[in-house]
């Protein structure tokens, strides 16, 4: 997975991804939406054949890279909590 940043500003991230499965950044996003300082992020792919897309974080008031960080650890937390309770479906 490549990233390239398109635009770095105080409180707002734009950045491309290669060669990344779209349904990651979906749930990264889908994490950042629930965050209050998150004003605006979305994706958005230029074809479903072409493995690239555009990522934008615009916050009120923190660092943007920050809160991609913390939406992470929070969505890693998630699947984990997840994982242990489906071993139980055995």
């Amino acid at each position: 997975m490549e990233t390239k940043i398109l635009e770095d500003k105080k409180n707002k991230l734009v950045f491309e991804i290669v060669n990344s499965p779209e349904s990651v950044f979906e749930m990264i996003k889908g994490e950042l939406k629930s965050q209050e300082d998150v004003q605006a992020v979305g994706t958005h792919t230029a074809h479903p054949l072409v493995k690239k897309q555009v990522f934008m974080v615009e916050t009120k008031t923190k660092d943007p890279r920050k809160m991609i960080k913390e939406a992470c650890k929070n969505l890693a937390k998630s699947l984990d909590e997840a994982k242990s309770s489906l071993k139980s479906l055995k």
